[in-house]
Formats: C-alpha cells, sequence, structure tokens
C-alpha cells in the first residue's frame, strides 16, 4: 500500500495560462499533456496524440461521453481502460484499467501540445451513456441522449480506491495568463507549478503560515459557501445561500479550469461600486483592460489597489481568505509590459473562485473524511526565490 503522495510539475505554456500535467497512457507509454481542471471529473485524451488500436493494455467498454462548455468548445469520445501513469524524478504511480474517454470528435478544445483534460472533481460529474455495444473505434453521437446513463470513477477516485494514493491532491500555482517577461515562457518559475497526488501539506517548501479550512459542501464541483466579499476597507458585500430550490449546490466553487474571478451579474456590480469607492477610475480602468485584453500597468501601480476578502464558511466557523491585485491583475500578460485584470462577471447566480483566486494559495483539496465531509485547504503560497 502506497502512502507517500507525488509531486508532479506542471506548467501553463501549452494551454493558454491553464495548467497541465504530463501523463503516460497505454503499453507504448505515450506521452500526453492533460489540463488540469478541478471543475470537471473526466479523463479525456485526443486520438490525434494516443492511438488506441496499438495498445496492448487497452479494453474496450459500451459507454460514450460528451461534455461542452460555456465558451460553445465540446468534446466527445469513446470510453476506454487502459494503463495511466504519472512520473516525477524516481517516482511512478500505475494505473491499470483506468476509465479513459478517447476523443473521436472535438470543437477549440486543444492548444497545440495540450492532449487531453484531466478532472479532478467528484464521480458525480463523469457521466456517460451506455450503449448496447463497444464504442471504439465508432460509435453513433446522435444517440447519446437516448441511452441510459450512469457515473464512472474518474482517474483520481479510482488511484484513491484502490489505495494507490491517499485521498487528497494540492495545487500549486502562481499565474492564471502566460508571464511574457524577460525569461522564456519555459524556463520561467512563475508559468510552472505542481500538483500533489496523494497529499500536500508535507511539501513546507511550497507555503508559509497555517492552513485555513473550507467546507466542501457537496460532492459534485468542489461546492462551497461563500458569506462575503470585501473590497479593501469598504463594509462587506452579504451573499445569500442557495435555497432549497436552488439547481445550484452551493454559491461558489473551486475551480482550476476558470482563468478569471467570475461573480455573478448583481454581485460584479457591487463589487465595481467599492472598486468606484475606493478610487472613481478604478471601474473605467478594469473595463479598459476587458475591452482591450491588456493595458500597460506596472506592478508599481498595484500598489494603489485594494486586497479582496473572501468570507468562506469554514471547518469550524468563518474563514477570511485574501486575494492579492498581483493575482487579480495579470502583469506580463500577452506582451511585456501589458496587463489584464481577471475579474469576469456571468449571469449564474454562483461565484467561480478560479484560478485568479487560487494563486494566492497552496490549495489541498482533502476528500479523504468521505462523503459531504471535504476540505479545501487554504495556505498562503510561497513564490520562488
Amino acid at each position: 500500500m502506497i502512502k507517500k503522495s507525488i509531486k508532479i510539475k506542471t506548467t501553463n505554456q501549452y494551454a493558454g495560462g491553464c495548467f497541465t500535467a504530463p501523463l503516460y497512457i497505454g503499453s507504448e507509454g505515450t506521452l500526453v499533456n492533460v489540463f488540469l481542471d478541478t471543475g470537471s471529473s473526466n479523463l479525456a485524451i485526443s486520438t490525434k496524440h494516443y492511438k488506441p488500436n496499438k495498445d496492448k493494455t487497452m479494453k474496450t467498454t459500451n459507454l460514450a461521453q460528451y461534455t461542452a462548455y460555456a465558451d460553445g468548445s465540446y468534446w466527445q469520445g469513446a470510453v476506454i481502460k487502459t494503463r495511466v501513469v504519472v512520473k516525477h524524478e524516481t517516482s511512478r504511480r500505475q494505473l491499470s484499467g483506468a476509465n479513459v474517454a478517447v476523443i473521436t470528435g472535438e470543437k477549440n478544445m486543444f492548444q497545440p501540445n495540450m492532449q487531453g483534460i484531466l478532472g479532478l472533481a467528484y464521480q458525480e460529474l463523469d457521466t456517460a451513456s451506455e450503449y448496447n455495444k463497444p464504442t471504439w473505434p465508432k460509435f453513433d453521437a446522435s444517440k447519446y441522449d437516448d441511452n441510459p446513463t450512469t457515473t464512472i470513477a474518474p482517474y483520481f477516485a479510482q488511484l484513491a480506491r484502490r489505495h494507490i494514493e491517499p485521498n487528497k491532491f494540492a495545487f500549486y500555482a502562481l499565474r492564471s495568463q502566460w508571464n511574457y517577461g524577460q525569461i522564456p515562457l519555459a524556463k520561467d518559475p512563475l508559468n510552472t507549478g505542481y500538483c500533489v497526488l496523494g497529499g500536500g501539506e508535507e511539501y513546507k517548501e511550497l507555503y508559509t503560515g497555517e492552513f485555513q479550512n473550507v467546507k466542501i459542501k457537496h460532492d459534485g464541483y468542489y461546492n462551497t459557501n461563500l458569506k462575503a466579499v470585501r473590497i479593501g476597507n469598504t463594509a462587506s458585500i452579504p451573499i445569500k445561500p442557495p435555497t432549497k430550490n436552488s439547481e445550484l449546490n452551493s454559491n461558489s466553487i473551486v475551480d482550476s479550469g476558470t482563468s478569471t474571478l467570475c461573480f455573478p451579474t448583481w454581485l460584479f456590480h457591487k463589487v465595481m461600486a467599492k472598486f468606484k469607492q475606493i478610487d472613481p477610475s478604478f471601474p473605467q480602468i478594469i473595463q479598459q483592460s476587458q475591452d482591450t485584453d491588456d493595458i500597460k500597468y506596472s506592478e508599481k501601480d498595484l500598489e494603489k489597489w485594494p486586497n479582496i476578502y473572501f468570507t468562506m464558511e469554514g471547518e469550524k466557523g468563518d474563514v477570511e481568505l485574501k486575494m492579492l491585485p498581483k493575482t487579480y491583475w495579470q502583469i506580463n500578460c500577452t506582451e511585456d509590459g501589458a496587463a489584464y485584470c481577471a475579474i469576469d462577471s456571468e449571469s449564474d447566480n454562483q461565484t467561480i473562485l478560479g484560478l485568479p483566486f487560487m494563486n494566492n494559495f497552496y490549495c489541498v483539496f482533502d476528500r479523504s473524511a468521505g462523503r459531504g465531509m471535504g476540505l479545501i485547504k487554504f495556505a498562503q503560497i510561497k513564490s520562488p526565490d
């Protein structure tokens, strides 16, 4: 039984600012760079790189999957079972019979050198359609919604259930966009990070201080209860919890797959009003950034901007988490000297605490206590020297 965690190096140079990690698939150990997403649960691989017919460990199933995203992108694919390996230096973890969707159709999903997605959320999100015959190498996608549905065990859940790793993982990332500074993308430490499978707290070089523990309210997404938002020293904006009739399981989620801090529309307007209260020019500067994708801004300019504070339901009472201007403003984004404000809005009545929020913390997703009792542990992230 393996109890020691494995720390995998990640990079944002392949996925437009989001982070990928290397996996090795099948009998040939095909290297694929997969986008790490705490907002989904599928492990899906492009067949442009991995060839199932050459894989001696591959077994077909009668399952297929389809996933669509808010930006209009989607993928569909047949579910197979095969070997998946992760490596770091002298350590490796092998999972045989891993559930993998091999993508047979997609739209706007992958950038060069990015070959798949690894969802790290719960099984409830890993849904599949059941066909009456094997779906690889071909299935009728038009019949997807006509078939019974089921859920399958995601990759990380399979690791935990087979005691290959304890049921927790950690995320370390300092950026939500590429850093176009004086150092090449691949060598800039701000464009790299870590994903720890099976632990987190033991890597003290990645964080400082004590953890603040936030409750996971539902085992689907990493749903949390956001109780208030405060901009600098202004009065807090209270946030109501979802009602019993709400379709949402909480009013917020922690999602590494979202490259912005995304407020519901009503809350976004209140947040902008608080920024205006501090400095009347701030909302216009944010809007200019949204309209042009970037403006000229430096680290020195950020000294005028306030922190954003999030009050959340914790393990033992409320906790307050601080987001710094250097994370909701991404400096040297798109080009050297440019900046982008990663605060956004959407019509859904849920706050998405995306990658810019996570960049403030070393985040440990602890699922070990069982269903409905998980925690996300936040400690102040430590930047490289």
